[in-house]
């Protein structure tokens, strides 16, 4: 993982590769520019030494609490580079 908010995720990369971060809130994002617009790049690289690289974007959305008091929304957005 690297990237300006890489640190507020982590991946399981010995078993799924499933990447994550705790839940947040839209109202105190803990983004680098807090924006609720999480960005991070994700290198997977094989046994032959290839690797290729993805761009993502994970943003908060603000939800009707009210209504909703559950969870926050997520969208997550791929933009991939390659090597």
């Amino acid at each position: 993982l690297a990237g300006t908010d890489a640190s507020l995720f982590t991946i399981d990369d010995t078993a799924t590769g499933v990447v994550t971060m705790v839940a947040r809130d839209f109202e105190a994002p803990a983004d680098d520019n807090q924006d609720n617009v999480y960005e991070l790049s994700i290198t997977a690289t094989d046994d032959g030494a290839n690797s290729a690289s993805e761009d993502w974007t994970v943003t908060i959305r603000d939800v009707n609490e009210i209504a909703n008091d559950a969870l926050r929304v997520l969208v997550m957005t791929p933009s991939c580079t390659g090597s």
